[in-house]
């Protein structure tokens, strides 16, 4: 079985590919650590006008049978949320006019698109792991858009994974 940044590099693997194959890939597909991903802005660069795509792990749980004598987390396995995500530069306007209406709907076009590459990349992924019923499971979350504060945009999906036995070793 493998270790949880194992796996999150092989989905990180598997967003950047997916990305790759469309229009406007991200500059840059990264991990991302911490209760958020942390996009930077420097003089130089900027994350999210350049294009950011990462993955985060959002939680490791151990997995135990409730409702039975197994209740022992160190005799079960755990459960593994990941965070994939695409930011984009919002859009500003000027002192003189706001952002027209196609501004704003290409933009939209490109997220969707986003969302969609993030779906095809947990499809990769899983096929990367070989889950079976027996090992293990691969459950796909929501995509949710990203708050526009500092002038990003974007959105994230999660996905986990319950493995259903401890590593040997």
């Amino acid at each position: 079985m493998s270790r949880p940044y194992e796996d999150a590099d092989a989905l990180r693997v598997c967003l950047e590919t997916a990305l790759s194959n469309r229009p406007n890939p991200p500059a840059a597909t990264c991990f991302r650590t911490g209760q958020y991903a942390l996009l930077d802005a420097g003089s130089s660069m900027n994350d999210c006008c350049d294009g950011l795509a990462w993955v985060r792990i959002v939680s490791i749980d151990p997995v135990t049978e409730f409702g039975t004598t197994q209740t022992n987390p160190c005799a079960g396995g755990y459960q593994v949320t990941y965070e994939l995500g695409v930011a984009r530069c919002q859009p500003f306007g000027d002192e003189r006019s706001g952002i027209d209406c196609d501004t704003w709907a290409a933009l939209a076009l490109q997220i969707d698109d986003d969302a969609e590459a993030m779906r095809s990349a947990v499809c990769c992924f899983t096929g990367v792991l070989g889950a079976d019923a027996f090992d293990m499971a691969v459950a796909l979350g929501s995509w949710a858009p990203m708050d526009t504060e500092g002038g990003c945009t974007g959105g994230t999906t999660q996905v986990t994974v319950t493995y259903n036995r401890l590593e040997s070793s």
